[in-house]
Protein backbone atom coordinates (compact mmCIF):
# COMPACT_ATOMS: atom_id res chain seq x y z
CA UNK A 1 0.00 0.00 0.00
CA UNK A 2 0.95 3.79 -0.52
CA UNK A 3 -0.60 5.48 2.47
CA UNK A 4 -1.61 4.25 6.04
CA UNK A 5 -5.02 5.18 5.61
CA UNK A 6 -5.22 2.62 2.90
CA UNK A 7 -2.81 -0.14 4.89
CA UNK A 8 -5.21 0.05 7.30
CA UNK A 9 -8.83 0.07 5.12
CA UNK A 10 -6.89 -3.31 3.24
CA UNK A 11 -6.04 -4.86 6.44
CA UNK A 12 -9.80 -4.68 7.52
CA UNK A 13 -10.74 -6.88 4.31
CA UNK A 14 -7.90 -9.59 4.47
CA UNK A 15 -5.74 -11.61 6.46
CA UNK A 16 -2.78 -11.51 4.28
CA UNK A 17 0.02 -9.77 5.42
CA UNK A 18 0.15 -6.24 3.84
CA UNK A 19 3.03 -3.36 4.23
CA UNK A 20 3.51 0.14 3.65
CA UNK A 21 5.99 1.27 0.82
CA UNK A 22 5.33 4.99 0.01
CA UNK A 23 6.29 7.00 -3.30
CA UNK A 24 9.91 9.04 -2.58
CA UNK A 25 12.33 10.96 -4.11
CA UNK A 26 15.55 10.50 -5.47
CA UNK A 27 17.11 13.56 -6.57
CA UNK A 28 20.54 15.07 -5.21
CA UNK A 29 19.97 18.78 -3.17
CA UNK A 30 22.10 21.09 -4.09
CA UNK A 31 22.69 24.16 -2.38
CA UNK A 32 21.51 27.42 -4.24
CA UNK A 33 20.35 30.58 -3.37
CA UNK A 34 16.98 31.99 -2.45
CA UNK A 35 14.47 34.52 -4.48
CA UNK A 36 15.00 37.75 -3.19
CA UNK A 37 11.42 37.97 -3.37
CA UNK A 38 9.13 36.20 -0.72
CA UNK A 39 7.78 33.54 -3.27
CA UNK A 40 5.51 30.93 -2.93
CA UNK A 41 5.69 28.12 -5.54
CA UNK A 42 3.01 25.41 -6.04
CA UNK A 43 3.83 22.91 -8.31
CA UNK A 44 1.62 20.95 -10.60
CA UNK A 45 -2.04 21.69 -11.36
CA UNK A 46 -4.72 23.27 -9.56
CA UNK A 47 -8.18 21.51 -10.28
CA UNK A 48 -11.48 23.96 -8.87
CA UNK A 49 -12.00 21.75 -5.79
CA UNK A 50 -8.05 22.56 -4.98
CA UNK A 51 -8.96 26.63 -4.77
CA UNK A 52 -7.97 27.52 -1.03
CA UNK A 53 -9.47 30.93 -0.89
CA UNK A 54 -8.55 31.49 2.96
CA UNK A 55 -5.09 31.20 1.16
CA UNK A 56 -5.95 34.58 -1.55
CA UNK A 57 -7.77 36.51 1.29
CA UNK A 58 -5.04 35.96 3.53
CA UNK A 59 -2.35 37.61 1.55
CA UNK A 60 -4.89 40.04 0.28
CA UNK A 61 -5.22 41.42 4.24
CA UNK A 62 -1.70 41.07 4.81
CA UNK A 63 -0.82 43.13 1.34
CA UNK A 64 -3.57 45.54 3.21
CA UNK A 65 -1.77 46.06 6.24
CA UNK A 66 1.85 45.55 5.75
CA UNK A 67 4.48 47.63 4.09
CA UNK A 68 6.05 46.28 1.12
CA UNK A 69 4.66 42.86 1.40
CA UNK A 70 2.88 43.09 -2.11
CA UNK A 71 6.12 44.94 -3.66
CA UNK A 72 8.06 41.79 -2.24
CA UNK A 73 5.54 38.68 -3.18
CA UNK A 74 5.66 36.69 -5.50
CA UNK A 75 3.37 33.44 -6.25
CA UNK A 76 4.92 31.12 -8.64
CA UNK A 77 2.18 28.57 -10.57
CA UNK A 78 4.15 25.34 -12.44
CA UNK A 79 1.54 23.86 -13.74
CA UNK A 80 -2.13 24.43 -15.40
CA UNK A 81 -4.39 26.54 -13.27
CA UNK A 82 -8.15 26.71 -13.25
CA UNK A 83 -10.07 29.74 -14.42
CA UNK A 84 -11.61 29.78 -11.44
CA UNK A 85 -8.89 29.65 -9.21
CA UNK A 86 -7.37 32.67 -11.73
CA UNK A 87 -10.78 34.91 -11.16
CA UNK A 88 -10.41 34.57 -6.85
CA UNK A 89 -6.64 35.77 -6.87
CA UNK A 90 -8.19 38.62 -9.21
CA UNK A 91 -10.82 39.36 -7.28
CA UNK A 92 -8.03 39.55 -4.08
CA UNK A 93 -6.05 42.13 -5.97
CA UNK A 94 -3.59 39.51 -6.19
CA UNK A 95 -2.98 39.16 -10.17
CA UNK A 96 0.20 41.38 -10.64
CA UNK A 97 1.66 39.09 -7.82
CA UNK A 98 1.51 35.77 -9.92
CA UNK A 99 3.30 34.40 -12.41
CA UNK A 100 2.03 31.29 -14.39
CA UNK A 101 4.65 29.60 -15.82
CA UNK A 102 4.72 27.20 -18.82
CA UNK A 103 4.73 23.59 -18.58
CA UNK A 104 8.46 22.68 -17.50
CA UNK A 105 9.91 19.09 -17.18
CA UNK A 106 10.18 17.39 -14.14
CA UNK A 107 13.85 18.24 -14.19
CA UNK A 108 13.80 21.76 -14.21
CA UNK A 109 11.15 21.84 -11.43
CA UNK A 110 13.63 20.81 -9.05
CA UNK A 111 15.98 24.40 -9.23
CA UNK A 112 12.06 25.81 -8.40
CA UNK A 113 11.60 24.28 -5.25
CA UNK A 114 15.45 24.96 -3.71
CA UNK A 115 15.51 28.67 -4.38
CA UNK A 116 11.63 29.44 -3.41
CA UNK A 117 10.56 30.91 0.11
CA UNK A 118 7.60 28.65 0.68
CA UNK A 119 6.53 25.58 -1.38
CA UNK A 120 2.29 25.68 -1.57
CA UNK A 121 0.69 22.03 -2.07
CA UNK A 122 -2.87 21.85 -2.07
CA UNK A 123 -5.57 19.02 -2.21
CA UNK A 124 -9.58 18.83 -2.25
CA UNK A 125 -11.09 19.11 0.90
CA UNK A 126 -12.90 15.53 0.79
CA UNK A 127 -12.44 12.37 2.13
CA UNK A 128 -11.10 10.29 -0.86
CA UNK A 129 -8.28 13.40 -0.86
CA UNK A 130 -7.22 12.47 2.56
CA UNK A 131 -6.00 8.97 1.70
CA UNK A 132 -4.14 10.19 -0.87
CA UNK A 133 -0.27 11.22 -0.81
CA UNK A 134 0.79 13.33 -3.72
CA UNK A 135 3.93 12.36 -4.90
CA UNK A 136 5.21 15.70 -4.78
CA UNK A 137 5.14 16.10 -1.56
CA UNK A 138 8.50 14.12 -1.28
CA UNK A 139 10.33 16.38 -3.68
CA UNK A 140 8.91 19.02 -1.42
CA UNK A 141 10.23 17.72 1.94
CA UNK A 142 13.78 17.50 0.88
CA UNK A 143 14.20 20.33 -0.87
CA UNK A 144 14.52 22.18 3.15
CA UNK A 145 11.91 24.79 2.28
CA UNK A 146 8.79 25.38 4.71
CA UNK A 147 5.63 24.27 3.44
CA UNK A 148 2.14 25.62 3.75
CA UNK A 149 -0.25 22.56 2.99
CA UNK A 150 -4.06 23.34 2.94
CA UNK A 151 -6.42 20.02 2.73
CA UNK A 152 -8.75 18.27 4.24
CA UNK A 153 -9.24 16.77 8.35
CA UNK A 154 -7.29 13.49 8.86
CA UNK A 155 -4.54 13.89 5.69
CA UNK A 156 -1.97 11.15 4.97
CA UNK A 157 -0.28 14.82 3.75
CA UNK A 158 -0.51 16.30 7.64
CA UNK A 159 0.67 13.76 8.71
CA UNK A 160 3.99 13.29 6.93
CA UNK A 161 4.78 16.86 7.36
CA UNK A 162 4.53 16.87 10.76
CA UNK A 163 6.55 13.80 11.45
CA UNK A 164 9.18 15.15 9.16
CA UNK A 165 8.69 19.05 10.42
CA UNK A 166 8.84 20.66 7.50
CA UNK A 167 6.27 22.79 7.52
CA UNK A 168 2.24 23.30 8.27
CA UNK A 169 -0.96 21.78 7.70
CA UNK A 170 -3.84 23.43 7.41
CA UNK A 171 -7.84 22.68 6.94
CA UNK A 172 -10.21 24.91 4.85
CA UNK A 173 -12.09 26.94 7.25
CA UNK A 174 -7.93 27.57 9.32
CA UNK A 175 -8.27 31.48 7.91
CA UNK A 176 -7.05 33.38 11.14
CA UNK A 177 -4.23 30.19 11.54
CA UNK A 178 -3.20 31.02 7.91
CA UNK A 179 -2.62 34.23 8.15
CA UNK A 180 -0.40 34.50 11.32
CA UNK A 181 1.65 31.76 10.27
CA UNK A 182 2.25 33.53 6.30
CA UNK A 183 3.05 36.83 8.70
CA UNK A 184 5.63 35.31 10.86
CA UNK A 185 7.19 33.74 7.52
CA UNK A 186 7.48 37.27 6.24
CA UNK A 187 9.00 38.31 9.33
CA UNK A 188 11.65 35.72 8.92
CA UNK A 189 11.79 36.08 5.49
CA UNK A 190 12.72 40.03 6.34
CA UNK A 191 15.39 39.25 8.58
CA UNK A 192 16.70 36.12 6.17
CA UNK A 193 16.04 33.42 8.55
CA UNK A 194 12.90 31.46 6.85
CA UNK A 195 14.22 27.96 7.04
CA UNK A 196 13.22 24.82 8.51
CA UNK A 197 15.10 22.00 9.66
CA UNK A 198 13.21 18.80 8.43
CA UNK A 199 13.55 15.32 10.56
CA UNK A 200 13.05 11.55 9.17
CA UNK A 201 12.91 12.07 5.56
CA UNK A 202 15.66 9.50 5.13
CA UNK A 203 12.92 7.03 4.96
CA UNK A 204 11.32 8.64 1.79
CA UNK A 205 14.38 8.38 -0.32
CA UNK A 206 13.93 5.47 -3.13
CA UNK A 207 17.46 4.02 -2.21
CA UNK A 208 15.52 2.93 1.07
CA UNK A 209 12.26 2.54 -0.21
CA UNK A 210 13.87 -0.31 -2.78
CA UNK A 211 15.62 -1.94 0.11
CA UNK A 212 12.55 -2.11 2.38
CA UNK A 213 10.51 -3.74 -0.51
CA UNK A 214 13.36 -5.89 -1.52
CA UNK A 215 13.27 -7.06 1.67
CA UNK A 216 9.82 -7.82 1.80
CA UNK A 217 10.59 -9.64 -1.25
CA UNK A 218 12.93 -12.17 0.45
CA UNK A 219 10.68 -12.38 3.49
CA UNK A 220 7.91 -13.75 1.38
CA UNK A 221 10.16 -16.29 -0.94
CA UNK A 222 11.85 -17.64 2.16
Amino acid sequence: MTSNRLLNEYRKKTNTPVSLITNGFDYIKKEMPLDNKFSITHIGSLLPERNPKILWKALREIALNRNNFKDDLVINFIGKVNVNIKDDIKYNHLENNVVYHNYIEYKDTIPNLLKSQILLLIEADNDESSFVIPAKIFEYINSSRPIIAIGPKDSEVKHIINKTKSGKYFLYDEYEEVLKYIEHSYELYKIKKLKIKSINIDQYHRKNLAKKLSNLIFKETN
